[in-house]
């Protein structure tokens, strides 16, 4: 399978790469072209020339696109319900980017490009503290926003991440792959303690597989002992 990655920054889109290949359990070739993009309003500027760009001029099979939620509202489960999509939810706004620009394209015989779209919460640092630090969770984030109170923000989470707030490009991705390939092994937690900015963006990826093949990692299945 042939993927393409859409992110705020290259060291993103190499954690994002990572991550979709522990979704499908396989490899996946990454499309030869790098997107340059610098922050989320860059991702959303971009994204209908990557579009149409897939469509008409490559065979690429899927898009993955992940985006930091910062201070903004966060994706809850009820943006899924019909009419539900809020306007200040960055993941609602993908997703209708998404649908309007693919219906504008004209038909080429292909499969239209299957799509992925994530939300990290508050920043890609977060998810990147899994397992580190159990204080860092989606449900906090939503408490802090609540009580305009936050126990952590994207600088301490930098800090915790790069030993820095300023890293360099090579020290951010280098340190971005290393913690994506650790939660490789265990994405499942990714699931449960994002579930939803990580967990919509699982399942889509998922569902890039055929059914028989679209069970999830081992390691988020509950065991016999967990009955």
């Amino acid at each position: 399978m042939k993927v393409a990655i859409l992110s705020e920054s290259d060291a993103d889109q190499a954690a994002v790469h990572i991550f979709v290949n522990a979704l499908l359990g396989q490899d996946t070739e990454l499309y030869g072209r790098p997107f340059r993009s610098r922050g989320w309003s860059t991702v959303f500027g971009l994204l209908p020339s990557i579009l149409r760009e897939l469509h008409y001029t490559t065979d690429v099979d899927a898009l993955a696109v992940v985006m930091d939620s910062d201070h903004t509202v966060p994706h809850g489960p009820e943006h899924d319900q019909p009419g539900g999509a809020v306007a200040d939810c960055r993941l609602c706004r993908l997703r209708q980017d998404a649908r309007r620009i693919q219906e504008s394209l004209s038909h080429t015989g292909r499969v239209p490009v299957k799509l992925a779209f994530g939300l990290a919460v508050p920043c890609m640092e977060a998810w990147l503290r899994c397992g580190h630090d159990r204080t860092v969770t989606e449900a906090a984030w939503l408490m802090a926003l609540r009580d305009h109170r936050f126990p952590y923000d994207g600088r301490r989470l930098k800090i915790d991440v790069y030993q820095t707030e300023r890293p360099s490009r090579e020290v951010e991705t280098r340190r971005m792959v290393e913690e994506a390939q650790r939660l490789a092994a265990r994405i499942g937690d990714l699931e449960t303690w994002f579930p939803n900015g990580f967990g919509p963006f699982a399942a889509a990826v998922r569902s890039w597989l055929p059914p028989a093949s679209a069970s999830p990692p081992e390691s988020a299945n509950p065991t016999a002992g967990d009955t």
